[in-house]
């Protein structure tokens, strides 16, 4: 009695049975199941740090490796417990659900309606990775019918016709598990046709509409082609299989077999004179119509959640700016992008799903989907999992070299000789490299120069170090620079604005110096709400004009350097250097740069060149440029010769009206905005709101005083406007040079 109720236990427990006692007795972690039905997990019955207990989820079977115990359910019960083998069988009659005084017959499945089997064909058998036989499909004939039976786990040569205890295994196991590509019949007579031709082949017991998850996992990463029968069920198994591999499988097709009869199969094509050569061009015709879709869309598109709303994240290469940038859409606008990419429904078979549904509607559901909750620049790579790190890495890696050519050409061309502006600008230049993520100096570096004399040279072989379409942009238009839809500029570190030049665009200044210095920068794709985001440009403007960025008169933004045209069109000069930073140039002086001390410079104070004044000069508001017009004629009259010291306020805006008549400036400032203006420029000690005699008769008496100024000698006036510069003026010659130099 006790061994025939062991037996109706053994015959009732599943898989999934074991697993869930199993894991209602370990409180340990299990390892993934392998194919053969093998996980490991501490053993409960000794003291260890190393998982050494094996455990077979398709028989119930335990061994530890550790302190050699082993046995089956009823062991394990036992020995857990202190239980007596009795009252394990009563545990586990109630745990599946057994009556254990009822005698049912176990040597065959009955039914009320028994169907009377024609003449026995064939035996198809299911074995396991080792050989041993799980389950048989039986095939008669005259009637064609089906029928599957397992062996007796405790009588040999003794069968019990159901599988209901089985874990469903596919066709040719040992096959499928060793062969990279796997094709998927619907019968077991077609698996045996391919596999003879030398192709691994299988199929599920059962027939067409059946898949079961057990089989699934031996798919994992395989490339897949599924041959349905020609009718309605085989196409419509087809697209259950690869609904249901789909999750696991490296890449799935489904071929339908060229001039097949209707309800024939592919066993019916090789006997209508077709060979392996003829079906593996079909395949080879076939694309992949199923590849992982989730990859697919995570190699580009990613979900992230910004201020509360949730958006879709796409990686996109621009074709203007020749490299990647980050765009926002909606979860519609993806839907409708990708809306011909149709998949098996996952959930096809059960009741009101369809067929097929979009990759975007699987893709959001899927637990593996890219998913962020903000953005970040990080070249350390600390940040959280959750945020998108715009930060893509150098494009070279640092190596000693030669790059002697390029350190010659910005020493002698782009710092015209000057050691101390050859040092600024290595430093500069360094503290990007070594610094990526840091706080910017707040400076820029502005080249003027013809064109031909290598400014461009200097400033693309230095992007490169960055990568063109990773954090180094080049672009020769100012409109990208200055307007309102900017998000190319995103995860930009180096921006190189060629041939730029300024205009005196007023709207547009408050950008330009807000690039160079702010912190924050707001960030517009055209069509979706603006962000904020840091600020990690550093920027460089290279331009033949004169005028090329906005400089007031105690700039510190823009470091302007007139380069040399010694060698202005010198093209073997040119392709000398560049083939030097082909050949480790580039890794060579980012290696440099790396070692350079960059502590003893501070470029956040920008040398005073006479290319800058003349920034400063064309950057001049009229009032500005008036009172430097005064003090550079040293009178305050234009009829005086000599500096006189006094002037009526209506007087001195008298001659600033005539000064914008002379120079073509319309828009005049009051006397109210001039004054306040003025006050700026001249010496703390003038005298502002003096009573200036006017009209003097003939004997010396006043007649007229009107308010006036008061000012100090003409020296003092000019030395005031060169602190407010921080450069020495040569009046005589309009030349500019720093203070100290």
């Amino acid at each position: 009695m006790s061994d025939d109720l062991k037996t109706r236990i053994l015959v009732a427990f599943s898989a999934s049975d074991f697993r869930r006692y199993y894991e209602s007795e370990i409180k340990s972690e299990f390892t993934k199941m392998t194919t053969s039905g093998e996980v490991q997990t501490l053993c409960c019955f000794h003291d260890e740090t190393s998982p050494s207990l094996s455990i077979n989820m398709f028989s119930g079977k335990f061994h530890c490796f550790g302190c050699g115990v082993e046995g089956d359910i009823f062991t394990f019960r036992q020995k857990l417990h202190g239980e007596t083998f009795p009252q394990a069988l009563r545990f586990f009659t109630h745990f599946v659900g057994i009556d254990p005084d009822s005698t049912p017959d176990l040597s065959r499945a009955t039914s009320s309606k028994k169907k009377k089997l024609g003449e026995l064909e064939c035996v198809y058998s299911y074995r396991n990775i080792t050989g041993n036989i799980v389950y048989e499909v039986c095939r008669y004939k005259n009637p064609k019918d089906f029928r599957q039976r397992r062996p007796h786990p405790t009588k040999p040569e003794t069968y019990l016709w159901n599988l209901q205890s089985v874990a469903i295994i596919p066709y040719n196991l040992k096959a499928v598990t060793e062969s990279q590509t796997v094709y998927i019949c619907e019968g077991e007579k077609d698996c045996d046709r391919l596999m003879q031709i030398g192709l691994t082949a299988t199929c599920n017991p059962m027939g067409a509409g059946k898949w079961f998850d057990s089989m699934t996992p031996y798919f994992q990463d395989k490339d897949i082609f599924i041959l349905p029968d020609n009718d309605n069920p085989g196409k419509d198994h087809a697209l259950l299989v690869a609904a249901r591999l789909r999750p696991v499988a490296k890449s799935i097709s489904i071929v339908n077999l060229p001039n097949l009869s209707p309800g024939g199969d592919v066993y019916d094509w090789l006997s209508a004179g077709n060979t392996k050569a003829d079906l593996l061009e079909v395949v080879a015709k076939q694309s992949k119509q199923y590849e992982d879709h989730i990859d697919f869309l995570n190699s580009c598109h990613a979900c992230i959640t910004i201020s509360g709303k949730f958006m879709i994240l796409n990686e996109e290469y621009n074709e203007t700016f020749k490299r990647k940038v980050i765009t926002f859409s909606s979860a519609a606008d993806l839907h409708l992008r990708y809306l011909p990419r149709q998949i098996p429904n996952p959930q096809y078979g059960e009741k009101g799903q369809r067929k097929m549904i979009g990759i975007v509607t699987d893709w959001l559901k899927s637990s593996r989907r890219r998913e962020y909750t903000q953005i970040v620049f990080d070249p350390s790579n600390l940040s959280s999992p959750s945020a998108y790190n715009l930060w893509k890495g150098f494009s070279v890696e640092p190596k000693q070299g030669d790059w002697s050519l390029m350190r010659q050409h910005i020493f002698d061309n782009i710092a015209c000789g000057s050691q101390r502006k050859f040092d600024w600008i290595m430093v500069w230049l360094a503290r990007i490299v070594q610094d990526p993520g840091g706080r910017r100096p707040g400076t820029a570096l502005v080249l003027r120069g013809d064109q031909g004399v290598g400014k461009g040279v200097f400033v693309k072989q230095f992007g490169k170090i960055f990568g063109e379409g990773k954090h180094y942009l080049q672009i020769n238009n100012q409109q990208y620079l200055t307007g309102r839809f900017n998000y190319h500029l995103n995860g930009i570190l180096l921006l190189f604005v060629d041939e730029g030049f300024w205009a005196g665009n007023k709207d547009a200044e408050g950008l330009i110096k807000g690039m160079v210095t702010e912190d924050l920068m707001l960030i517009e794709q055209k069509g979706r709400d603006a962000v904020v985001i840091w600020n990690h440009i550093n920027l460089i403007i290279a331009s033949n004009n004169d005028w090329v960025v906005p400089s007031g008169l105690d700039e510190r933004r823009f470091n302007c350097l007139d380069v040399s045209d010694s060698k202005k069109q010198n093209l073997a000069y040119f392709e000398a250097i560049i083939k030097q930073m082909d050949n480790g140039g580039r890794e060579a002086w980012m290696y440099d740069l790396l070692e350079l001390d960059i502590s003893k410079i501070a470029i956040e104070v920008i040398p005073r060149t006479d290319a800058l004044y003349d920034q400063i000069l064309s950057s001049m508001t009229p009032v500005q440029k008036f009172w430097l017009e005064i003090i550079r004629r040293g009178t305050l009259h234009k009829e005086d010769e000599s500096w006189e010291g006094n002037v009526s306020k209506e007087s001195l805006y008298a001659q600033y009206l005539e000064f914008c008549e002379d120079i073509g400036v319309r828009t005049r400032k009051s006397p109210i905005q001039f004054g306040k203006e003025l006050r700026r420029m001249i010496p703390d000690e003038t005298e502002k709101n003096t009573k200036i005699p006017v009209s003097v008769s003939q004997d010396g008496i006043v007649n007229v005083r009107r308010n006036g100024y008061v000012f100090p000698d003409l020296l003092r006036c000019r030395q005031k406007f060169c602190e407010k510069l921080t450069m020495n003026i040569d009046f005589d010659e309009d030349e500019a040079f720093e203070l100290d130099e």
